[in-house]
């Protein structure tokens, strides 16, 4: 009978298991890629990107121009791709038959759309891409410019922070962004007011708080290097080093390196090992 009852356990964890492994194949997958709205630079020209995740539209903030022998034809459009993780693909504009093709027979100075292929960079600040155009593949590389006070999503916003590192450093930069150079070095622990944030536009948490350090200038840190309350000081769980302070009578407590438990060799520790060992030798029979 038990050993009836083990197997139809055996085979409902099965099935359980089974069923759970469907339910997480067929759920979509969450797009983990860093949101690449923001101001870029394209070879000098600047150039907006919206990102919905749906899909990453870029446009030039000067309008460029496709012309030979005075026909113009203006366009602002850069692309428009879509796709999950670090590769995009989609359609984007170019000169087919610019005045950079002054031999080729086809018509001039005409703007049509071509097969845009994008690969985001590591840290989101940089696009490097392939476009095709009339002779060829033609690459392009995007990088994210530094923006400060006009990044999208900065909310004013004031509170309190402590700085709270996965690493043992913490930086401020001048903008919301790492593509923003450091102003500054937080120490951990400290507990700093913040003045704006800037909110994610899909979870509403914070990406990146605006802090005033005393006396320091004011930068934008991450939010993962942050936490709502002050970081618990790990207790040491090797042995321990008891040093007398000298003048008080207080004790001062240290971990001891390699695990080991150093003497204390003061001189008064000295003193109180030779009191002892005479103390012991006058009471032995």
């Amino acid at each position: 009978m038990r050993r009836i009852l083990f197997l139809l356990l055996v085979a409902f964890a099965l099935s359980l298991a089974v069923e759970i492994s469907r339910s997480q194949s067929s759920a979509p997958r969450q797009d983990t890629r860093i949101n690449l709205s923001g101001i870029w630079e394209d070879a000098g020209d600047q150039v907006t990107i919206t990102d919905t995740r749906g899909s990453v539209t870029a446009r030039y903030s000067k309008q460029k121009q496709c012309r030979h022998e005075g026909s113009v034809t203006p366009y602002s459009s850069g692309f428009v791709v879509t796709g999950s993780g670090s590769t995009l693909t989609g359609t984007g504009t170019i000169c087919y038959y610019g005045e950079r093709d002054p031999d080729s027979p086809a018509p001039r100075g005409v703007k049509q759309d071509s097969t845009v292929t994008l690969t985001v960079g590591a840290d989101g600040n940089t696009l490097t891409g392939t476009q095709v155009g009339y002779h060829g593949s033609i690459s392009f590389t995007l990088k994210r410019k530094c923006q400060t006070d006009t990044a999208p999503g900065i909310t004013e916003s004031a509170g309190f922070i402590f700085i709270n590192p996965p690493s043992r450093r913490a930086v401020s930069r001048s903008g919301p962004t790492k593509s923003c150079p450091e102003v500054g070095t937080l120490p951990n622990g400290a507990r700093l007011a913040y003045r704006r944030v800037v909110f994610n536009e899909e979870t509403g948490a914070p990406d990146w708080y605006l802090v005033e350090p005393p006396g320091g200038t004011p930068g934008w840190i991450p939010a993962g290097d942050t936490s709502p309350t002050r970081p618990v000081t790990p207790i040491p769980t090797g042995p321990i080093r008891i040093t007398p302070n000298s003048g008080d009578g207080s004790i001062s407590a240290s971990p001891t390196a390699g695990g080991r438990a150093r003497p204390n060799t003061s001189s008064g520790n000295r003193r109180g090992t030779r009191r002892t060992r005479a103390t012991r030798r006058s009471n032995r029979p």
